[in-house]
């Protein structure tokens, strides 16, 4: 005759991964004798994701500003599940502007707390004396960490336009 034990599983919301246990049976009662195999493994699946993390648009614009501090601002996002928190890194990369005249070469993470959808890398503009022509820049998101995954916008392209 078969038996079960009921199991009672927690929920959570971190990304846990393929979590595992060990159910071993002893010391028979009654009159009666273990069978074999006495020992089983159970494997709990994760229903927690740690969601898809691209920036919200491919490209974004910044005006350079008469007075330092100014900045162009990209928004990443994060669809799909909030498990955990979760992080991406980030690093800026030249294209018709450079990080010595047009912006500060910038890296880093941007983390996400459970349940939280969006972020904001500021970059920071130089200020160039004189009028300019438009110049862009790019932004490049990687090594997802805590259960995340990449989206298909892993580059922006920041183009800058001078107000004088």
């Amino acid at each position: 005759m078969e038996s079960r034990i009921p199991v009672t599983i927690l929920t959570n919301s971190r990304d846990d991964g393929i979590r595992s246990f060990t159910v071993v049976l002893s010391a028979p009662t009654g009159g009666a004798f273990l069978g074999q195999p006495s020992v089983a493994s159970v494997d709990i699946a994760d229903d927690d994701v740690g969601g898809t993390i691209q920036f919200s648009a491919a490209a974004y614009s910044a005006s350079e500003c008469a007075t330092l501090p100014c900045f162009a601002s990209l928004t990443v996002s994060r669809a799909g599940g909030g498990a955990s928190a979760v992080s991406v890194d980030f690093v800026t990369v030249d294209g018709s502007g450079n990080a010595l005249s047009d912006y500060v070469a910038t890296s880093g993470t941007v983390t996400f707390a459970t349940n939280q959808a969006s972020q904001t890398i500021r970059i920071p503009l130089q200020i160039e004396p004189g009028g300019q022509p438009m110049k862009n820049f790019g932004v490049i998101l990687s090594s997802p960490r805590g259960g995340a995954v990449l989206g298909t916008r892993t580059f922006a392209t920041v183009t800058v336009t001078d107000t004088r």
